[in-house]
């Protein structure tokens, strides 16, 4: 595998063109929708940071439901991302990431590879004050331990 620069793809793809450039000779069969990678991103960092909120210093995000929808998964990537983090385990062995709040992107990249494989994945705040539970269907639930805490969340529920 080996990553390319803009002038070594574009080569790539001229010396696979016709005269024509290389879209214009192929058959189209269709295109489709595909769903918004920005709004499961959007949602990630707004339940990350909505649970860590402003007094807790940890969270705790937790796969609790993954092979569901073994077509919406894709094990590599997973395995990948924990590599790059320094873990050698998959999500079978260690479901569980214990992040603090300089690693809050790393929550929502989790959070986010999570919800496109289709996983139940919950959130914890250190406190037991904020929670956030999402199913393998994407149902989100979210739970706060008072009425101030669960009105600040609605907002971002819609994403």
């Amino acid at each position: 595998m080996e990553f390319l620069s803009v002038a070594a793809c574009q080569a790539w793809v001229a010396d696979r063109a016709d005269d024509r450039g290389a879209a214009h000779s192929l058959v189209r069969k269709a295109s489709v929708e595909l769903l918004s990678s920005g709004r499961l991103l959007h949602l990630s960092r707004c339940a990350v940071r909505w649970v860590l909120g402003e007094g807790d210093a940890s969270m705790l995000l937790v796969v609790g439901e993954h092979g569901v929808w073994a077509s919406s998964e894709h094990a590599p990537l997973e395995l990948a991302l924990r590599r790059a983090w320094g873990e050698a385990e998959g999500v079978d062995a260690k479901p569980g990431l214990l992040a603090d709040r300089a690693s809050i992107d790393d929550v929502v990249s989790c959070l986010f590879v999570g919800l496109c494989f289709g996983w139940g994945v919950r959130l914890f705040a250190e406190s037991g004050g904020r929670r956030v539970e999402i199913n393998h269907d994407g149902r989100l639930v979210v739970l706060a331990a008072s009425e101030q805490d669960i009105n600040e969340a609605p907002g971002w529920m819609d994403a």
